[in-house]
């Protein structure tokens, strides 16, 4: 209720307005507003929250930290203070500490931006990695207008997609070309020069096709080369002359339309960083006129020498170590003065194709001679189509796709009876057991499996190779096991029959540096493949290391011994943390392993390093122990940087045949080693 005086200000309001006096209005409300300042009541100072009654509502769950809005970065900080649905005007606190502060608009966050506490986005450790992140320069600040990238219509962006089209058509292009890395490049640049320079004629930008071949082509690929080549020379120079400074792959590939022969050629190394550096060196024509081991090792040392002196390769105490298949002629080409290593994914296919050669003539082999009669008809019926996920075919020069191809009938196999059944052709897969095909299935796809984790190009995989042939073979022979418990006697010869071919196609071309890998990655030392019927093996490769290592006296220069330096610490000292040992790289060392005696070479104070070893890779604990540990992490450059397979040079013969085209099949092949040669450079960088 309004008091009376109000009441009758409202009723005064009403007749001044009934007898339309101007200023009606403006006298009622404003002796409205002298009666509603004369009825409300005043608030005291005393009623007024202070800072400490505002926390405890906080400490008790009686008010809660709410977001406040703001450009300020602070306010991901801090928040208003809110009790149910009203807001405690006048204070902020701390999201992460509940610290009050008070604060009004017009003081500014000067005093906010004081605050640190142990916990949450404001403590010292948060603010010290903030300061530590690269900041770009503040252009703004300096007085320039911050460029922005401008929003296009939808009207253009309809044209342009249709231009698209209209290119693909006119220039027999895939409809893809537009996500094409290479096509955004050109465009984004067309962009530029067009925003830099006002309307330009296309036509006035481009070189004739003869500019690019004989000019611009050989130049950008010169530029490559050179680059290279300074990498590798001081990679050759940062290495002792007993130690392979660097690896190199190669392969031979036939292309299908002019039969020309070609040579491709990959190197990997370990840079002084640590770093794996991975580069293809040519896909260029074969310069042989036969194809004999002096011909086949003339030509790989004549295509070498773009990029390091013949003098260079030749002075090496060692011996360069070269990756490659078991083509008969290559290993010839290679036995004598390379240190040949047999591309262990290749090994891993004979395997399979010797396991399945053999069981040929039982139901197995019925089954995936039937697989693929099945899916040629899936094919050649357009049957293929109508299945939710469709059948693959196998492919005899890939690896494992008879995996793939039992893999992609199992998906499907209800789908795929009924659609037979419909079409009367059940004979298709009547000897296709599901049983019996989800069991090849389940060990096909072991070497599926360790395919994968042994062709990576972008890490270091040699130290795998042991473990992984190891744990397959184990696995093979249990499950074989298993099996003739079952009754299931072909999968069972099928698991021996893999098993045993692993024996004769892997583990016995199995050589010095991979055993020398296992042993310089800690994380292996427990792992079974240390112990059984590998062990004396590597227990002479271990003596080896002592020779090597006593080779290298005088030629890697390390700190004097029984000093120790205790690393850098991250974290605060802590009571509750033992000091008996300290954190390098992840693993944790006890204060033995800085010990070191006189008598005992690094290989000796490595192995009596203890450590707890979570997700760190061999080189990332190389480069962490490297100053503790000089000689011995320089052999682990030379082990490490050998791949476990050639799978690069197969990766460059499969981008060659996207460049050899039926519309390309007269390009000079000096063109097609070119084109390679900066695709991979600019992919290698830019990853």
């Amino acid at each position: 209720m309004l008091p009376y005086r109000l009441d009758f200000a409202f009723a005064f309001c009403s007749v001044l307005t009934l007898l339309a006096q101007p200023h009606a209005v403006l006298y009622c409300t404003m002796y409205m507003q002298v009666e509603l300042d004369e009825t409300t009541p005043c608030t005291s100072s005393a009623s007024v929250p202070k800072k400490a009654d505002v926390a405890k509502l906080i400490s008790k769950g009686e008010a809660t930290i709410v977001q406040k809005s703001g450009k300020s970065e602070i306010w991901n900080l801090f928040g208003k203070v809110s009790r149910g649905d009203e807001v405690i005007k006048d204070f902020v606190a701390c999201k992460s500490c509940k610290k009050v502060y008070a604060f009004k608009p017009s003081d500014g966050t000067q005093s906010l931006r004081k605050h640190s506490c142990d916990t949450g986005p404001s403590g010292p450790a948060a603010k010290k990695a903030r300061l530590q992140e690269p900041t770009s320069f503040n252009w703004s600040a300096a007085g320039f207008s911050k460029a922005k990238i401008a929003t296009v219509p939808q009207e253009t962006k309809t044209e342009l997609n249709k231009k698209t089209v209209l290119m693909c058509a006119l220039d027999f292009r895939p409809l893809s070309v537009a996500a094409g890395d290479g096509f955004q490049i050109v465009a984004q640049k067309l962009v530029d020069i067009g925003a830099k320079f006002g309307n330009v004629d296309v036509k006035t930008l481009f070189n004739d096709r003869t500019t690019y071949s004989r000019s611009v082509l050989p130049e950008m690929a010169m530029t490559v080369r050179k680059s290279i080549s300074e990498e590798l020379v001081a990679q050759f120079s940062s290495m002792p002359s007993c130690l392979s400074p660097a690896c190199f792959v190669c392969d031979h590939w036939t292309d299908n339309y002019r039969s020309i022969e070609f040579t491709s050629i990959g190197v990997s190394f370990v840079n002084k960083e640590f770093v794996l550096q991975s580069y293809d060196l040519c896909v260029s024509e074969y310069d042989g006129t036969t194809k004999h081991a002096v011909n086949i090792k003339e030509d790989l040392m004549r295509k070498l020498e773009s990029y390091v002196s013949r003098d260079l390769l030749q002075k090496n105490d060692g011996k360069f170590v070269f990756v490659s298949d078991s083509d008969a002629k290559l290993v010839a080409a290679l036995k004598d003065d390379f240190d040949r290593q047999s591309c262990i994914v290749h090994d891993l296919s004979l395997c399979v194709k010797a396991a399945l050669k053999s069981n040929e003539c039982n139901d197995i082999g019925v089954l995936i001679k039937d697989s693929k009669t099945l899916v040629r008809y899936f094919k050649k019926t357009g049957l293929n189509h109508k299945l939710s996920t469709t059948l693959k075919q196998d492919v005899s020069t890939r690896f494992n796709t008879i995996c793939t191809m039992l893999e992609s009938i199992d998906k499907v196999y209800d789908e795929v009876t009924v659609l037979l059944t419909r079409n009367d052709a059940l004979a298709y897969i009547t000897n296709i057991k599901r049983k019996m095909l989800k069991s090849v299935c389940h060990e096909l796809k072991r070497f599926e499996e360790a395919t994968k984790a042994l062709a990576s190009e972008k890490d270091e995989t040699l130290h795998l190779v042991v473990p992984v042939l190891t744990e397959l073979k184990a696995k093979l022979m249990k499950q074989a096991a298993k099996y003739a418990e079952k009754g299931e006697a072909e999968v069972c010869k099928l698991c021996s029959d893999l098993a045993e071919s692993l024996d004769d196609k892997c583990l016995s071309k199995l050589t010095w540096y991979h055993f020398a890998a296992v042993i310089l990655y800690p994380a292996f030392r427990e792992h079974p493949c240390m112990s059984g019927s590998l062990e004396d093996e590597i227990d002479r490769v271990r003596l080896d290391l002592h020779g090597v290592l006593r080779d290298m006296a005088d030629t890697v220069a390390f700190p004097l011994r029984n000093t120790r330096q205790k690393p850098k610490s991250v974290l605060k000292e802590s009571d509750s943390e033992s000091e008996d040992g300290d954190e390098v790289g992840g693993l944790r060392l006890t204060v033995d392993a800085y010990a070191v005696d006189d008598a005992e070479d690094e290989l000796d104070t490595f192995g009596r390093m203890s450590f707890e070893c979570e997700d760190v890779t061999p080189l990332r604990f190389w480069k962490d122990h490297a100053p503790r540990l000089p000689k011995l992490s320089t052999i682990a450059r030379s082990v490490l940087a050998i791949p476990a397979s050639q799978n690069k040079t197969e990766r460059s013969f499969s981008a060659a045949s996207h460049v050899l085209t039926d519309l390309r099949t007269m390009l000079d092949p000096e063109h097609v080693d070119e084109l390679l040669l900066i695709r991979s450079h600019h992919k290698t960088k830019s990853e």
